[in-house]
């Protein structure tokens, strides 16, 4: 029985009005982490 697979690759991009930096450097790195976490594990997906 052949099988198919798909695999999806997307690239997001974030930005605020006018580029103002409204992200405190240090909450870059664990919004990073969360967003990545949040979106390996299949969350994104499922919400």
């Amino acid at each position: 029985m052949s099988q198919t697979y798909t695999r999806l690759l997307y690239h997001i991009v974030f930005s605020t009005k006018e580029r103002r930096p409204l992200i405190e450097p240090s909450l870059k790195q664990p919004l990073s982490i969360h967003t990545w976490a949040a979106s390996s594990s299949g969350w994104a997906a499922c919400r």
